[in-house]
């Protein structure tokens, strides 16, 4: 679970955030709403740890930000963040090291269900794909900034759709 409570982060004298709470359950999608410049990415990046905020706090699972919780959260940004030449087979390898209880089993049954290429490259992948392969190293909790469209399976199923699949696992 994932509670924001009264938080409120401010850059300089600009208030991004204004005592934002929420509670996002364990098993539900949690979507955040608003035109550009109303504060969705800073509380995803606020709540994975990223970014301090100004008042309130964030608990997961109960606990405040720490260390562990890093293992528990899987932060996919809008832009991809790992070097463009490394294959999804090199990505994998490299990532799994972060998490101690990396779990290899669901690694590999989200590839296959992602239906990705282990030799494609990570800056030939489509928008869609570089967030499937996101979405496979993380974990847990999944913080996603993301357009709904980004991601669709050979099916045309959406994230939601995919998400739901996954997560039910």
């Amino acid at each position: 679970m994932i509670e924001v409570m009264e938080v409120t982060k401010k850059y300089g004298r600009k208030k991004v955030l204004d005592s934002l709470s929420f509670t996002a359950e364990k098993g539900e999608i949690t979507c955040l709403i608003g035109v550009n410049g109303t504060g969705k990415t800073t509380t995803l990046k606020a709540i994975a740890g990223l970014v301090p905020v100004s008042k309130g706090k964030i608990l997961i699972d109960g606990e405040p930000y720490n260390k562990h919780i890093y293992e528990k959260l899987a932060f996919i940004p809008d832009a991809p963040i790992m070097l463009p030449r490394m294959k999804i087979k090199d990505v994998i390898l490299f990532m799994r090291d972060f998490y101690p209880d990396w779990n290899a089993l669901r690694a590999k049954d989200l590839f296959h269900f992602f239906k990705l290429n282990e030799n494609d490259r990570i800056g030939d992948l489509s928008k869609g794909n570089m967030a499937k392969v996101n979405l496979l190293l993380g974990d847990g909790k999944v913080l996603r900034e993301f357009y709904t469209e980004d991601i669709r399976s050979s099916e045309g199923k959406s994230v939601v759709d995919i998400m739901r699949e996954v997560y039910r696992q």
